[in-house]
C-alpha cells in the first residue's frame, strides 16, 4: 500500500531499520469509508508530476500518481508500481525493472512499460523543462523490450538514482502523447490529472477546494477513504480553526500552535522530525548580496536561536545548513554563526556598506534598502519576516516586506529572481545529492532561486553522484557544507519539528521521523 517516499540512501535505510518498528495495519475495508479534509491554504500550481516542484501540487499529485518503488512503515525499499527491486549491472550502468502485472490507469487500460518509458523520456527531454531532470540525468537510453520490462541504460555511475524511482512521475502515453510536450504545464492535464494511484481527480476549484475519490481498482487494495479533499484557506489560522470547529479533520499545525491544539479534546496532535528547514534565501544577483561579506553579516545579525525559541516554541533545532541532523551526511564541524552585532557591522564596513546619516547603509550611492517577500497565509514565516525586518534595521539594512498570495510569491517572484531576499523553507531528500539547492546550472539546480554559483561545490556535488559508497558520499557533503557555511548563500534558521491535528474521528493514522503520515490509505474516518 502506498506510503511516503522518500530519496534515503541504500545504506541509511539499513541503519535506520535497525531503530524502527513495523506498525500492523488494521483492514480499512472493515472501517467506515468516510471523507479526509485537509484544511490548508496553498493552492496547486500544476498537477503534471515531474512539472512541479512547490509542496501544494505535490501534496495533491502524489496521491494521484504511483511511482516504481516506495519505502514502507520501516524505510525499507519496496517495489510499487515494479514487481520487485530493480536487477542493477555490476559496472552499475543498467537497471533493469519488471512491472507488475494488473496496475491500471484510471481510465481503465493497463498500465506497461511502454508508459515509464514515455514518462522518463519526457522528464529528461530538453524541450520539456523539467525540473526533475537532474535527477535522471545519468540516463542515456531507456528499453521496454516487452510489455512488463523497463531498462535503464546510464551514461556514468548514480549513486543515489535508485532512490529517486521513490517519486510519483510515471504517467500515461495514450493520454500524454496529444499533448504539446513543451506546454505541458499550461495544458488540461496540469489541472485535470489521470493517474495510477489510490485516488483519482475529480474537481478542482481554484483557492477553493480540490477532490479526490477513491479508486477502486487500484491495484494495492482499496483506500481507506471515499474522498480525500484539500480546502484552500486564507491562512493557516482559519485552518486551524474550521479543525476546532470539526469542519475539517485534518490540519498542519506551526510550531507555534503545537500547546495550544495539543489540548483540544476533539484532536489528535502527531508531531515528529521533519526534513525541512527554514531560512531566508539572499538574491546573489542583487548588488546587496553578490558579496559574501554581506551575507555572513546578515546570518550575524539574525539571532536564530531567539527565533527558534520564540517564533518556533523550541519546536525545532538551530539550523546551520541544508542538511538534516539526523542524517550521516550532516557535518556538525562547519562554520557556525552565533548572533552577534559587533561582527556583522564589521563585515558590513568591509565590504563598504558605510551608515548615512538617516541610520541606513550605503555604498556608491545607492541606499541599503532591500524587498523582502514570503507567502501569505504562512504563520512562522509571517512572524520570521517581521523579526528579520526589525534584526536588519539593528545594523543599518532597511527591509520592505511584502507577504504574497501563494502562486503569485512564486511564480511572479520567486521563480523569476524578482526579490531581494525571501523567507521561505525547503524539504531536503535525505541522500547526500543537494544539487537543487546550490548547483550554478539552473536545470541541475532547480531550487538555486538566489543563483548562487561556486564551481568547486558544483564539481563536489556532482562527485557524489559518481559514487554509491556511503562514507565517500559523506566525505563530500562535509566539504560541500563547509563551503555553503562560509559563503551563506541562504540564512538558515531552523530544522523544524512537524505537526498535524486530526479529528479523534480520523483512525489509525501513523507518523513517523523523517517520514510523517506514512500510511494514508491504511487510514479511514468514522
Amino acid at each position: 500500500m502506498k506510503r511516503a517516499k522518500l530519496l534515503i540512501s541504500a545504506v541509511l535505510i539499513m541503519a535506520l531499520i535497525l531503530s524502527s518498528t513495523v506498525a500492523a495495519f488494521a483492514d480499512p475495508a472493515q472501517k467506515s469509508m468516510g471523507t479526509l479534509k485537509f484544511g490548508t491554504f496553498s493552492d496547486p500550481i500544476c498537477l503534471v508530476p515531474f512539472m512541479s516542484t512547490d509542496s501544494a501540487s505535490t501534496d495533491v499529485w502524489d496521491l494521484v500518481f504511483d511511482g516504481m518503488l516506495e519505502y514502507g512503515s520501516d524505510l525499507s525499499l519496496q517495489p510499487l508500481v515494479a514487481e520487485s527491486l530493480p536487477t542493477i549491472s555490476a559496472d552499475g550502468l543498467t537497471y533493469t525493472f519488471k512491472l507488475k502485472k494488473g496496475v491500471l490507469w484510471h481510465d481503465g487500460k493497463e498500465l506497461t512499460s511502454a508508459d515509464v518509458k514515455y514518462s522518463y523520456e519526457l522528464i529528461i527531454d530538453p524541450a520539456v523543462n523539467s525540473p526533475r531532470k537532474a535527477d535522471f540525468i545519468k540516463i542515456k537510453s531507456i528499453e521496454a523490450p516487452d510489455k512488463y520490462t523497463v531498462i535503464f541504460k546510464l551514461s556514468d555511475v548514480d549513486g543515489v538514482l535508485i532512490n529517486k524511482f521513490t517519486s510519483s512521475y510515471i504517467v500515461p502515453k495514450h493520454i500524454f502523447e496529444k499533448e504539446d510536450k513543451t506546454k505541458l504545464k499550461q495544458s488540461e492535464l496540469a489541472r485535470k490529472p489521470i493517474g495510477n494511484g489510490p485516488f483519482m481527480f475529480k474537481e478542482w476549484k481554484s483557492l477553493e477546494r480540490v477532490e479526490l475519490v477513491r479508486f477502486d481498482k487500484y491495484f494495492d487494495g482499496k483506500p481507506g477513504f471515499n474522498n480525500y479533499v484539500f480546502d484552500y484557506n486564507p491562512s493557516q489560522s482559519t485552518a486551524m480553526v474550521k479543525s476546532e470547529k470539526g469542519e475539517i479533520n485534518r490540519v498542519f499545525v506551526p510550531e507555534s500552535d503545537v500547546a495550544r491544539m495539543s489540548k483540544i479534546s476533539s484532536l489528535n496532535v502527531n508531531k515528529y522530525v521533519g526534513n525541512v528547514f527554514d531560512c531566508v534565501l539572499w538574491n546573489t544577483k542583487t548588488p546587496f548580496f553578490s558579496d559574501k561579506r554581506v551575507r555572513q553579516a546578515m546570518t550575524y545579525a539574525i539571532n536564530k536561536q531567539a527565533i527558534v525559541s520564540g517564533i518556533y516554541k523550541g519546536n525545532g533545532k538551530v539550523a546551520s545548513g541544508s542538511f538534516i541532523p539526523a542524517l550521516p551526511f550532516y557535518n556538525k564541524a562547519a562554520k557556525n554563526y552565533n548572533y552577534d552585532l559587533v561582527m556583522a557591522k564589521k563585515l558590513l564596513d568591509e565590504a563598504g556598506w558605510k551608515v548615512g546619516k538617516d541610520g541606513i547603509r550605503e555604498k556608491n550611492g545607492q541606499k541599503f534598502k532591500i524587498t523582502m517577500i514570503t507567502n501569505k497565509g504562512n504563520i512562522m514565516r509571517e512572524k520570521m519576516l517581521v523579526y528579520v525586518q526589525t534584526a536588519l534595521k539593528q545594523v543599518g539594512v532597511s527591509v520592505e516586506p511584502k507577504i504574497l498570495e501563494w502562486n503569485t510569491f512564486l511564480t511572479k517572484y520567486v521563480y523569476v529572481g524578482k526579490f531581494d531576499g525571501y523567507v521561505g523553507g525547503f524539504q531536503t531528500g535525505l541522500t547526500a545529492d543537494h544539487r537543487a539547492f546550490y548547483h550554478s546550472d539552473r536545470t541541475l539546480g532547480a531550487l538555486n532561486y538566489g543563483s548562487y554559483s561556486n564551481k568547486e561545490v558544483d564539481k563536489l556535488m556532482e562527485q557524489v553522484l559518481k559514487t554509491a559508497d556511503i562514507n565517500k558520499q559523506r566525505e563530500l557533503a562535509y566539504k560541500i557544507q563547509e563551503i555553503v557555511a562560509e559563503e551563506q548563500p541562504m540564512t538558515f534558521i531552523i530544522y523544524r519539528t512537524q505537526a498535524y491535528a486530526y479529528n479523534k474521528s480520523v483512525k489509525n493514522v501513523k507518523s513517523a521521523d523523517l517520514v510523517g503520515w506514512y500510511n494514508i490509505p491504511q487510514s479511514w474516518a468514522e
